[in-house]
């Protein structure tokens, strides 16, 4: 054998291994990079939860919103909502045992604790329990817990018993992390609501006018008028109030002016009367009321989003910075590492089209203000077509004809 031959195979075996990338382990980063992309990940998702800055915590924090563990949540909703169809009294048909349904709805409560212990262990330890969202879903666990030892022993002795607290599963949606675009509407609603309270009161006093003098001129019991169903006829004041305001929606029009209208044509101009000022007027004046409070609050919950997310890209910024001739820039090397970290199934020809994009004066750096548009170009979709398993592992066999 040649010696020459064989330390020029050597050679050439190993410059081809160091030539293929090594695919079985995952690409390590600086601690710093992983919290940036947490946080990048963070503004352009346009959520955001509070957790500590350190390096096991931005793993779990990273851990927490991975699509695996999504996905089950979801399933694990879609099962705890769905058990009223299965429970007494159920869907004929699809009634299944209690202990079927005592431990499917076990398990789905088991893994909401789970998922907020998870929460707890990266999340800062004094803001956690100020959250009410955290007291009112670990409540919710708590009672349904006693309301299923409960009517289990009460099923145990054959006597009957209420599932009180089905009534506040669906209240699991608003108080968990993702859940936060049925928190802003209820908060928006929350906010709109006392705003509207004056335009509610006078809507309340014109309509007891109303029914006050309805009850007086139509609620004669001598004259023996009858509703549709043979009720008395605006018996009393209540009644009268409870018939107008269902007119207000149109719903027993024209039933409750029949009585009035067969005795004497004149008096269905009270109810048109009525119907003007509160339906057509009224109505009309309380809905742009409403309209326009839930818009002012709606878009003040939109400024908030985006001063939150400039928060979350400076911080993004000042984690990956550099500096160079007396300015703060991101290098290009940092930059991939970060989009990396951030976005693991893109390519490399992607960063370089995000790079070149952000890079508007083609300096070789991006700058603060080139930066901050990052969020809003990673949100725009993009089709890449990347190699297959094939092409990937056995380029050779599959390109071979």
């Amino acid at each position: 054998n040649d010696p020459d031959a064989t330390s020029k195979r050597s050679s050439l075996r190993s410059n081809l291994e160091q030539s293929i990338p090594n695919t079985s382990t995952k690409p390590q980063y600086d601690h710093k990079v992983e919290l940036a992309a947490a946080y990048l990940a963070d503004a352009c998702q346009g959520n955001h939860m509070e957790f500590e800055p350190t390096e096991a915590s931005v793993k779990l924090y990273t851990k927490f919103k991975s699509w695996p563990l999504e996905m089950t949540l979801y399933i694990v909703l879609a099962a705890y909502l769905s058990l009223v169809l299965f429970e007494e009294p159920a869907v004929p048909g699809l009634k299944l045992p209690l202990y079927a349904t005592v431990i499917i709805e076990l398990l789905c409560l088991m893994f909401l604790l789970f998922r907020l212990g998870h929460e707890y262990l990266f999340s800062k330890k004094d803001l956690f329990w100020k959250d009410g969202k955290h007291i009112v879903l670990l409540t919710i666990v708590l009672l349904s817990v006693i309301d299923i030892c409960v009517c289990t022993g009460l099923d145990e002795y054959q006597k009957p018993y209420i599932r009180l607290t089905r009534a506040l599963r669906p209240f699991v949606l608003v108080n968990i992390p993702e859940g936060r675009q049925v928190r802003r509407a209820f908060r928006n609603i929350r906010r709109t609501l006392p705003e509207i309270g004056s335009v509610l009161v006078l809507f309340s006093l014109i309509l007891g006018i109303f029914a006050l003098m309805a009850f007086k001129i139509f609620g004669n019991s001598s004259r023996g008028w009858k509703k549709l169903h043979g009720q008395d006829y605006f018996a009393n004041f209540g009644d009268s109030y409870w018939d107008l305001y269902v007119l207000v929606t149109t719903a027993n029009n024209p039933d409750i002016m029949m009585p009035a209208y067969n005795n004497e044509p004149w008096f269905s101009l009270f109810f048109i009367i009525f119907l003007i000022i509160c339906l057509y007027i009224f109505m009309s004046i309380f809905l742009a009321v409403v309209y326009n409070n839930y818009r002012s609050n709606l878009k003040n919950e939109v400024h908030e989003a985006i001063r939150r997310k400039h928060r979350l890209l400076n911080t993004v910024f000042d984690l990956v910075r550099s500096e160079v001739d007396g300015k703060d820039v991101v290098k290009k090397d940092i930059f991939n590492q970060l989009l990396k970290a951030t976005l693991r199934g893109r390519s490399e020809q992607y960063h370089k089209i995000v790079w070149c994009v952000l890079d508007v004066d083609q300096n070789g750096y991006i700058d603060k203000q080139e930066f901050l548009n990052i969020s809003d170009l990673l949100n725009i979709p993009v089709l890449e077509v990347l190699p297959n398993i094939f092409q990937t592992y056995i380029p050779n066999f599959y390109s071979s004809k």
